[in-house]
């Protein structure tokens, strides 16, 4: 059988091709470590995202019981101030009504 003559070289295109190919399966692998790589730092940044989360509420909630426990001592210091000077205005307007109905009486 008689070789062909073709006006291109057939063995350097299929050369060319092969070659191709196993390009374009290193850039195929690559892209698939790639897309491992940036599901690993994804699935890392959520990870700590939700860490932080946690650590940030906990805290919160012990700030929030702090307060609530400063305010109750405030409060009950409050009430206990209300109540003496309810009293002590109380007494002095019942001294003063008797001091008056004294005062009238004399």
């Amino acid at each position: 059988m008689e070789k062909k003559e073709y006006p291109f070289d057939l063995e350097q295109m299929f050369k060319t091709s092969e070659w191709l190919y196993d390009r374009m399966w290193d850039y195929w692998t690559l892209n698939l470590g790639a897309y491992s790589w940036i599901s690993e730092w994804w699935e890392t940044q959520m990870t700590n995202m939700i860490e932080h989360n946690r650590s940030t509420r906990s805290e919160m909630m012990r700030v929030a019981q702090e307060m609530s426990g400063q305010m109750r001592k405030s409060s009950a210091g409050l009430d206990q101030m209300l109540k003496d000077m309810t009293r002590a205005s109380l007494e002095t307007m019942y001294n003063l009504s008797d001091d008056k109905k004294a005062a009238k009486q004399s």
